[in-house]
């Protein structure tokens, strides 16, 4: 990962704009909350943004009061902050269009900007940006540059860091037998991380009323081949009226994959007119960010997305051929079948 370089750039930065992709979840926040609270301990001005607001399951961390939305401020004020800027760090993401309007600004920006990512690299060889895709979760490498930084790290730190490798990992379920995330997580406990607040948070806290929404969603669930592939439409209407949140449809995908039996889940997501935001997960015995590849989105090796333009039939048909193809079960279709 290149780690000497990163360092050397973060150390070198008295002034420092730290932010995350749009649509913000665990991990990209609690990476850069505990990196605001490491940098700041070596007197390192800190200027921490999101694109959006912090998910009600994510305001309880250290410092999540902070975070700015940078749509939202003064352009006067945008100026100031930019013209006292030394580096940007853009964390969970290395996709400079995801990175919101803050992303925008810092492209134009006099001073450098590096992306802290553990997602593959779309285009390999970028110098600015610093990726692990072996790692559990940005949260891990977060981690790991923190440790280089500093010689000890504050509690609410710790707990950021934490519920960060927590939030992507789904409560350490997902590791394909690595172990590091493990680690990690012995040790930032051992840091006084919070382990306790953040899985009561992050997975034990919905409320009675929501918990009723989704288990009639999932009523929806389909499955084929004598289920081993489950899917299931996400309605507009449900994300529209605010009944359903981003964090709710990251739950409902981890849901279909719980079910016994099931070696490929996906869900289908209405947008406006003919379009749909696939989410694809598998138990590990199928790679699925070829099949999000193929239809021009990407993703991890079982975790990966894609955004299509067919109705919810076509999409269905096309990504069960995909799967099987995958499978080694048949030929794989055109991705514009």
């Amino acid at each position: 990962m290149r780690m000497r370089r990163l360092l050397d750039s973060v150390r070198s930065a008295r002034e420092i704009l730290l932010t995350t992709h749009q649509a913000p979840d665990g991990d990209g926040i609690g990476s850069e909350l505990g990196l605001m609270f490491v940098l700041e301990s070596l007197a390192v001005r800190v200027h921490p943004f999101i694109d959006g607001e912090v998910p009600d399951r994510l305001r309880h961390l250290p410092g999540a009061q902070r975070l700015r939305n940078w749509a939202k401020l003064a352009p006067a004020e945008q100026q100031v902050i930019l013209a006292a800027g030394e580096l940007g760090l853009v964390v969970d993401t290395h996709d400079w269009s995801l990175a919101g309007p803050l992303g925008e600004a810092l492209r134009t920006a006099g001073f450098p900007t590096l992306f802290l990512d553990h997602h593959p690299p779309a285009a390999p060889g970028r110098p600015e940006v610093f990726s692990d895709p072996q790692a559990s979760s940005t949260g891990e490498l977060a981690w790991r540059l923190a440790r280089e930084l500093a010689p000890q790290i504050s509690r609410e730190a710790a707990t950021c860091f934490y519920a960060a490798i927590a939030y992507d990992t789904n409560s350490f379920k997902y590791l394909r037998g690595r172990a590091a995330a493990h680690r990690a997580a012995a040790d930032l406990i051992d840091a006084g991380a919070d382990a306790e607040a953040v899985y009561r948070h992050l997975f034990a806290s919905r409320p009675p009323g929501k918990l009723a929404l989704l288990a009639r969603v999932l009523e929806g669930i389909e499955r084929a081949d004598e289920g081993r592939i489950a899917w299931l439409l996400i309605r507009r209407e449900w994300i529209s009226s605010g009944q359903l949140c981003r964090d709710d449809l990251r739950d409902l995908v981890t849901s279909l994959l719980e079910i016994d039996g099931v070696e490929v889940a996906f869900t289908l997501q209405e947008e406006e007119g003919p379009s749909l935001k696939l989410s694809l997960r598998s138990m590990g015995r199928v790679a699925v960010n070829g099949i999000a590849r193929s239809l021009g989105g990407g993703g991890h090796l079982y975790a990966a997305a894609a955004q299509l333009t067919a109705t919810p039939e076509e999409a269905v048909r096309q990504l069960l051929a995909l799967i099987r193809a995958q499978q080694g079960e048949g030929p794989a279709p055109s991705a514009g079948a």
